[in-house]
C-alpha cells in the first residue's frame, strides 16, 4: 500500500489531475499554466478517464441520485490508482468532495450508489481525497518552497483576490480554510508573488456567475460591482482560483465595456496558476495568456510582449 498521506512515488508527489470540463473545452490555457507550475514542482500528474463531475448546480437540481452516482465513479478511477485528486475548478472541488463526505458518512446512500456502480465494473470505497489546487500549494508543497521557484516577483501587481463561493461553501462540507476570513490567497499574493494585496469591501460575495443563465444583466450588475470596488481601491489585477469566476470577470468585463460602463475601465483577472508560472519564469505566450478578453500589461507582468 502506497503513503496516501504524502502521496509519494519515487521521491515525486503523485496525483490523479481533475481538470474538468470548463477549464477542458473552455480555458486550456488555465490547464497548461498549471501543468507548467506542478512539473517545475516535481508533482507527478496521472490522467485517468473521468466525465464530467458533475455539475454542482444544474446536475444536482436535476437529479441528485445521478450526481452522486456520477461523481462516485471518479472518485472510484482515482481510487483504483490508489490516488488523491487534485482538481482545477472549486465547481468539480465542491461536487467531489461533498459527494464523498455525504457518502463516507450514509452506509444506505453509499450502498445504493454502488449497486448503481457495478453496471460499470466500479465501487467507491471513499479513500482517496479531493485537493483543491490552490489547497495543493499551500497544504502540500507549502510557500516556503514556492518562493524558491520564484524566478521575478510580480512586485508591480496590486493584487484583488476573489475566493468564489464553491470553495469554501457550504460550511458542512469541511471547507479547507475559514469561510468569513479566508487568507490563503492573500498570504499567497504576499509571500510568494511578492505582489501589494488590495483589499477591499465585497470580498467573499459571489462573482455572479451562478445567475448568468437565468439573468444575465443582474449577473453582471454583481460583476461590475465588485470590480468597481477592486478598481477604486487600486488593484491592477484579479486572482481568482476558480475557472468559472475567472470566465465571469474576463469574458464579463469584456460585455461591460462593450456596453460602455462607466463604472469600470477594465482589470485583468487571472488564474492563481497563471501568475505563479510566469514568476516561474514561463513564457507568457507559451501559457496562453493572449487568450485573455481584458490583456493582461505585459510590464506589469515585466515582459515586454507576449
Amino acid at each position: 500500500m502506497k503513503d496516501r498521506t504524502k502521496n509519494r512515488h519515487r521521491g515525486t508527489m503523485r496525483y490523479a489531475l481533475f481538470i474538468g470540463c470548463t477549464v477542458a473545452y473552455k480555458l486550456p490555457h488555465i490547464e497548461a499554466a498549471s501543468r507548467y507550475v506542478l512539473d517545475v514542482l516535481d508533482v507527478q500528474l496521472v490522467d485517468l478517464p473521468f466525465s464530467c463531475c458533475p455539475d454542482p448546480s444544474g446536475v444536482h437540481a436535476y437529479s441528485s441520485d445521478m450526481w452522486m452516482t456520477l461523481a462516485a465513479r471518479n472518485l472510484a478511477l482515482a481510487e483504483e490508482q490508489e490516488l488523491d485528486l487534485i482538481t482545477l475548478c472549486s465547481g468539480c472541488y465542491t461536487t467531489l468532495k461533498h459527494c464523498r463526505e455525504l457518502l463516507r458518512n450514509n452506509a444506505r446512500l453509499k450502498k445504493t450508489v454502488n449497486q448503481r456502480l457495478q453496471a460499470v465494473g466500479r465501487q467507491f470505497s471513499g479513500k482517496s481525497r479531493v485537493i483543491h489546487f490552490y489547497q495543493l500549494l499551500h497544504d502540500q508543497i507549502g510557500y516556503e518552497r514556492l518562493q524558491q521557484h520564484v524566478a521575478e516577483p510580480l512586485d508591480r501587481l496590486k493584487i484583488a483576490i476573489h475566493y468564489g463561493c464553491h470553495t469554501l461553501r457550504p460550511k458542512q462540507m469541511n471547507p479547507p480554510e475559514d469561510p468569513e476570513n479566508p487568507q490563503w490567497l492573500w498570504e499567497f499574493a504576499d509571500k510568494v508573488l511578492g505582489a501589494e494585496t488590495i483589499h477591499y469591501l465585497d470580498e467573499t460575495q459571489c462573482c455572479g456567475a451562478g445567475m448568468r443563465e437565468m439573468d444575465q444583466a443582474r449577473a453582471l450588475e454583481l460583476t461590475e460591482r465588485k470590480i468597481r470596488q477592486m478598481e477604486e481601491t487600486g488593484a491592477n489585477a484579479i486572482l481568482v482560483p476558480c475557472p468559472t469566476c475567472y470566465l465571469q470577470f474576463d469574458a464579463g468585463q469584456r460585455l461591460l465595456l462593450r456596453a460602455d460602463r462607466k463604472g469600470i475601465i477594465g482589470t485583468a483577472v487571472f488564474y492563481q496558476a497563471e501568475l505563479l508560472a510566469i514568476s516561474m519564469g514561463a513564457n507568457p505566450t507559451s501559457i496562453g495568456m493572449q487568450f485573455h478578453h481584458v490583456k493582461p500589461n505585459a510590464d506589469l507582468l515585466r515582459h515586454g510582449s507576449y
